[in-house]
């Protein structure tokens, strides 16, 4: 009765029976993927707020640019990561903020920047995300007038000059509808296989015939059919 037992609460099962288990509760799985989708869809369109990211490039020269020698040329690259911490610092964040009129915080302004420089290049890239495309392109214009004044003012050595102002987005950066959704479809499915597999193989029931030999290694000698509970129907 032991090694019954022990049959009974380690079940074995193979690559085709986890197959043809799949494809008997597709119903399950087709279910779990629907709500996950659909959770998923819900969550996106109804409680994330849209981002929009317009983004601008600066350009580091020189004065006299008729004559620039390749130390000119190291000591503005060099440059670019003074400028840029510059362009975010808050006495140029809160000249944005008040040439806006208060209408973004200096915090919100200074998380929603972001600046890139291109490794061996003298450019500076301006990156703003805001709920508004019209207010995050005006944040970058904004911020490309009052960086170069500011860094000019700062440093006469070298200066800077608007290579493009913010560009006008036309759609949302985040959130990515089609990646979201895509990302819910896989869990989905991961999950109801996972569940349908783990229920197979902790299933310890004796269903068919089969599972007897199968697992108790035991002969059948026959099978009594089920008829219901044997009474007689009331009229």
């Amino acid at each position: 009765m032991a090694e019954n037992k022990q049959f009974l609460t380690l079940k074995s099962v193979t690559l085709a029976e986890i197959v043809r288990e799949i494809v008997k509760k597709w119903y399950i799985i087709l279910s779990m993927v629907l709500v996950s989708v659909t959770i998923t869809a819900i969550y996106t369109f109804l409680f994330v707020t849209p981002e929009y990211v317009s983004s601008a490039k600066l350009y580091v020269t020189k004065k006299e640019t008729n004559d620039m020698s390749s130390s000119d040329f190291s000591i503005s690259t060099l440059l670019v990561n003074d400028f840029s911490n510059i362009i975010k610092d808050r006495v140029v964040i809160e000249q944005v903020a008040d040439a806006l009129e208060d209408k973004y915080s200096y915090g919100y302004i200074r998380n929603s920047v972001s600046i890139n420089n291109p490794e061996s290049t003298r450019i500076i890239e301006i990156a703003v995300s805001t709920p508004s495309a019209k207010d995050s392109k005006l944040i970058a214009d904004t911020i490309c007038d009052i960086s170069v004044e500011k860094i000019t003012e700062l440093i006469d050595l070298d200066r800077i000059k608007i290579i493009r102002k913010g560009t006008l987005p036309s759609s949302p950066s985040t959130p990515n509808v089609g990646k979201n959704l895509i990302l819910a479809f896989l869990i989905g499915l991961s999950v109801s296989f996972c569940v349908v597999c783990l229920n197979y193989a902790l299933n310890n029931k004796i269903a068919s015939s089969s599972d007897v030999e199968k697992y108790l290694n035991l002969p059948v000698l026959g099978t009594v059919p089920y008829a219901g509970d044997g009474l007689p129907k009331r009229r």
